[in-house]
């Protein structure tokens, strides 16, 4: 099992991401490396997303696909609007003679 991925808990120090470090093993939550050039703790590259302060994981990748919704109030209303107009179409064919 990958201790990182699952977040249990090692023999590691309680730095947060972006805390200053010298070791990774002064970094205290999974996927984390102490970066050699800032010195700093960060995600280490095969785990990239994280929430900038205890965790470290991998995107999720979701599609959004947005339903059609068709309201059958509004197919109502658009009829009696539709009858209406109608109605007051003739009513003012006859009493323009």
């Amino acid at each position: 099992m990958d201790i990182h991925r699952l977040q249990i808990p090692g023999p590691r120090g309680n730095k947060k991401f972006g805390d200053k470090c010298t070791q990774s093993i002064e970094c205290g939550f999974g996927g984390s490396i102490c970066d050699s050039l800032s010195r700093t703790c960060i995600c280490n590259a095969s785990v990239p997303v994280t929430n900038h302060l205890d965790k470290c994981g991998t995107l999720i990748q979701t599609s959004y696909t947005p339903e059609r919704y068709i309201d059958p109030t509004m197919i109502g209303i658009l009829v009696a609007m539709f009858l209406m107009f109608i109605t007051i179409c003739v009513v003012l064919r006859l009493f323009s003679k």
